[in-house]
């Protein structure tokens, strides 16, 4: 059915949610009896506008500085600061999300190219970023400690509780609240 196709053209599942409900209230629509002014009535549906936002709920981005102090808090001299300076320069220099960030694999790190795939990124698709030079210096530090510690094929681990396995994206969200408390900024909150 149309379900599948939609897959296989790499929609993803909400979007292909949407668009069966929208089918079923269209074949509902047009199967009962109405006048012609009736169904004319319905085609004249406006979409549904968001309302705005306050300016205070906007997001609020960091300064250089900022960037620059929680990226301090990191300690390069331990396997955990080596990591979480990694991640936390993957968000703040390319945009990445959490999820991407804890999905990476071993295979999606090309330092050769200087290019990060993500597989399954939002919308249920694949792509690649090119990386900054400064992301592989970082990620390159993190991988002289992971074969120490890892056991699985993630690009980022968990050290204490998840003992070497594929970290959450609550895991560096927690990770990333702690940093930006011990730099001193306490209106940052990761999306």
């Amino acid at each position: 059915d149309y379900r599948i196709d939609m897959r296989a053209y790499g929609y993803s599942t909400s979007t292909v949610q949407i668009s069966g409900m929208a089918i079923k209230m269209a074949i509902d629509l047009n199967a009962r009896p109405t006048t012609v002014d009736e169904r004319l009535d319905l085609m004249d549906i406006k979409r549904i506008k968001y309302k705005k936002g306050k300016p205070d709920s906007y997001a609020i981005t960091l300064t250089n500085e900022e960037r620059e102090a929680i990226f301090a808090t990191c300690d390069i001299e331990t396997f955990k600061g080596t990591r979480d300076l990694a991640m936390l320069t993957m968000i703040f220099f390319m945009g990445m999300r959490r999820s991407e960030v804890v999905g990476l694999e071993m295979r999606d790190y090309d330092a050769a190219h200087g290019v990060l795939y993500i597989r399954e990124a939002k919308g249920a698709k694949d792509r690649a970023l090119p990386l900054h030079p400064i992301v592989i210096q970082r990620i390159d530090a993190w991988l002289k400690y992971r074969p120490y510690v890892a056991r699985c094929d993630a690009l980022f681990v968990g050290l204490h509780k998840s003992n070497g396995q594929k970290m959450s994206g609550n895991n560096l969200y927690s990770l990333m609240i702690d940093a930006c408390k011990r730099a001193g900024i306490a209106h940052y909150h990761p999306h």
